[in-house]
């Protein structure tokens, strides 16, 4: 259990995850400003695989946070910001 949740906790995952959404995002906002909003929200927003990347990016928090323990109010401010 602890190799997994090591795994899709990973810093290198988080990455990947990031510039990934944050590409998309960029290709939904040209892709917005040339044909329109619900263009970019059919083509993009609205689409399984966006939404998969979030729930990815969600559990990767998740498994973040058990792996660095951030569940202590020592470490509460670090969870705010």
């Amino acid at each position: 259990m602890k190799n997994i949740i090591k795994s899709i906790g990973d810093l290198r995952v988080s990455v990947v995850l990031f510039l990934l959404f944050a590409l998309f995002c960029a290709l939904a906002t040209f892709i917005e400003s040339a044909y329109g909003t619900p263009t970019a929200w059919a083509m993009v927003y609205d689409t399984f695989w966006f939404e998969y990347i979030q729930l990815l990016l969600g559990i990767n928090l998740l498994c973040g946070m058990f792996r660095y323990k951030m569940f202590g109010l020592k470490k509460l401010p670090l969870m705010i910001f």
